[in-house]
């Protein structure tokens, strides 16, 4: 039974996660064909060149925006967020999977709203790159919001989440020791220091 994390936790590093043990298959089962709801496998036999062939599998994903908020003080708005997979609470830049038809940009100003209670007045489309290109399709958009202005969250029933800010100092520290592990949110906040921060 998957301890309660209602009310908020710390934050755990990798290296926490790491001796604890917390992704371990203790207590997960392999998914009956037809259970996987909200991610779609896709398979595709090729031939070799010898002759035999293989049947490769896929995650097809719809992508994400990757969102980093920065207030008009240049502090990042982060998330503290409790995963399941991992059995830990840890950082994260504000992020949710496109819908159907949906631009990153679009995407970035609705999730940050719904996750953070800021809503932007200045959404911009930084860079992409492949999660996983090894198994999954999914691509993260990352988009700079600026000129935010609070509001109220408006959470779907499952998340369970903190907002806090940081300067970039605190980021680079946080990065450093391990506090922050996510490999999105160390891509989107070192590409905010190096190529719009500094400028």
């Amino acid at each position: 039974m998957e301890r309660n994390f209602e009310g908020g936790g710390r934050a755990a590093g990798i290296g926490e996660i790491l001796r604890d043990a917390r992704i371990s298959g203790r207590g997960w089962r392999k998914a009956a064909e037809g259970e996987l709801r909200f991610i779609p496998v896709e398979t595709k036999t090729i031939v070799r060149g010898d002759g035999t062939t293989k049947t490769l599998e896929r995650v097809r994903h719809r992508g994400a925006a990757v969102i980093v908020p920065i207030t008009d003080d240049g502090k990042v708005v982060m998330l503290r967020q409790y995963r399941p997979a991992i059995g830990a609470w840890i950082y994260e830049l504000p992020a949710g999977t496109i819908e159907k038809g949906e631009r990153p940009a679009r995407c970035a100003a609705r999730e940050l709203e719904e996750e953070t209670g800021f809503a932007a007045s200045e959404v911009k489309e930084l860079f992409s790159s492949f999660s996983s290109p090894g198994w999954s399709t999914e691509i993260h958009h990352f988009v700079l919001a600026r000129g935010l202005r609070k509001g109220e969250q408006n959470l779907d029933e499952d998340e369970r989440l903190k907002v806090e800010e940081f300067t970039v100092g605190e980021l680079r520290k946080m990065i450093a020791d391990g506090r922050i592990a996510d490999g999105k949110t160390i891509q989107g906040i070192y590409y905010y220091l190096q190529n719009v921060a500094e400028k």
